[in-house]
C-alpha cells in the first residue's frame, strides 16, 4: 500500500514512499531515493557543513565491511583555484577535482589540467592535438610557451638518398642525376637534374668528385684555374661544396697533358618544404687546346632532424 507524506514547508515537493522507494518530486521513484529536479538555475541537491572548510561527504561502503571511498569537498579560499573535490580510501589519497578545471591524481593541489604523482600506463595512442605521430616519430619539446611535436629521431627515420651525376661538357652545366637508391620517394623526388626536398627539415649531405680535363697538344701554361661544385637551391641560397685548385698528372705521355681532381664534401643544409637542389661543377678560367672534359660526383643524403 502506497503511503504519502506531506510535510510542512515542502508542499511544492512532497514526499512519496512506495515499497521502500523515496521519491522526491515524482510518485513513482525506481530508486531507494529518487529526487526529480527541472530547473539549470537551482541546486538540485545540496550538503551544508558546520565546518568552515568541508562543504560535506558522502561515504561508500558495505555493511560487512568497514572500509570504503569518501567524496568531500574542502575550501581553502574564496577563489576558484582553492576549491576541491576529494576524493579518498581508507588509507590514501586518491584524486581531486580542483575548482579551476585541474585534476590531481595523488596530487591534491594540481597545477595543471591534468597533474600526476605515479606512473602512466596506456594500451592506446598517445595523441597530440590528435595527432598520433608516424612510425619512428618522437615527441620534441619546442620550449616553454609552444605544444611538442612530433619528429622525426635523429638518424631514426627513412628519408635517405643517394644520387650521381656526370658530365663531359666544358662549362658551369648541371649535371644530370641517376637515382642509387632512394628509401622515401615522398619526402624527396627526383626530377631529371635536381631533386626536391618535400619535408622540412635539417638535412646532412656529402659524397665525392672526380674530374679530368686533357689538353692536345700539349701547352707551354696553363692559366690558373679550379673545379668547383655548387649545390643551388630555390629558395635556399647556393654555396659550395667544394672549391680545390686543379693539379697536375706529371704520370702521362708528353703528347698531351691531363689535370685531375679529386676529393670528398660534406655539409649540413637546412631546408624547407619545397626546396629543390642541383649539382654544378664549375670551372674559372676558359682554356685552350682543350680535348676532353669529363666530371663524375656521389651524393650521399639523409634527413637528421625536422
Amino acid at each position: 500500500m502506497k503511503k504519502q507524506f506531506y510535510l510542512l514547508g515542502l508542499l511544492l515537493f512532497p514526499f512519496f514512499i512506495e515499497a521502500q522507494n523515496v521519491g522526491i518530486g515524482t510518485t513513482t521513484p525506481s530508486a531507494r531515493l529518487q529526487i526529480n529536479h527541472r530547473s539549470f538555475t537551482t541546486v538540485g541537491l545540496q550538503l551544508l557543513d558546520s565546518f568552515a572548510s568541508r562543504a560535506g561527504s558522502i561515504r561508500f561502503s558495505t555493511i560487512n565491511n568497514p572500509v570504503g571511498m569518501t567524496i568531500s569537498s574542502f575550501y581553502e579560499s574564496n577563489f576558484n583555484k582553492g576549491h576541491y573535490l576529494d576524493i579518498n580510501s581508507d588509507t590514501a589519497f586518491v584524486a581531486t577535482f580542483r575548482g579551476d578545471g585541474n585534476v590531481g591524481l595523488g596530487v591534491e593541489s594540481p597545477l595543471y589540467r591534468l597533474d600526476i604523482n605515479g606512473d602512466i600506463n596506456t594500451n592506446g595512442l598517445l595523441r597530440l592535438n590528435g595527432n598520433a605521430g608516424t612510425t619512428g616519430q618522437v615527441l620534441t619539446s619546442n620550449g616553454g610557451s609552444v605544444d611538442p611535436t612530433w619528429a622525426n629521431a635523429a638518424y631514426g627515420n627513412n628519408t635517405r638518398f643517394a644520387f650521381y651525376g656526370s658530365s663531359g661538357s666544358f662549362g658551369n652545366s648541371t649535371l644530370n642525376l641517376f637515382t642509387v637508391y632512394n628509401t622515401n620517394v615522398s619526402d624527396i623526388t627526383k626530377d631529371v637534374n635536381f631533386f626536391t626536398v618535400n619535408r622540412s627539415g635539417l638535412y646532412h649531405i656529402e659524397g665525392n668528385i672526380f674530374s679530368q680535363v686533357d689538353f692536345t697538344p700539349s701547352v707551354a701554361t696553363i692559366p690558373d684555374w679550379s673545379l668547383r661544385l655548387e649545390i643551388s637551391g630555390s629558395p635556399s641560397s647556393s654555396h659550395y661544396l667544394i672549391d680545390n685548385e686543379m693539379r697536375r698528372d706529371d704520370a702521362i705521355p708528353s703528347s698531351y697533358q691531363s689535370y685531375l681532381l679529386s676529393g670528398a664534401f660534406s655539409t649540413e643544409v637546412y631546408m624547407i618544404a619545397g626546396t629543390t637542389i642541383s649539382f654544378i661543377p664549375h670551372v674559372t678560367a676558359s682554356l685552350t687546346n682543350l680535348s676532353f672534359f669529363g666530371c663524375r660526383v656521389n651524393i650521399r643524403g639523409h634527413l637528421i632532424n625536422e
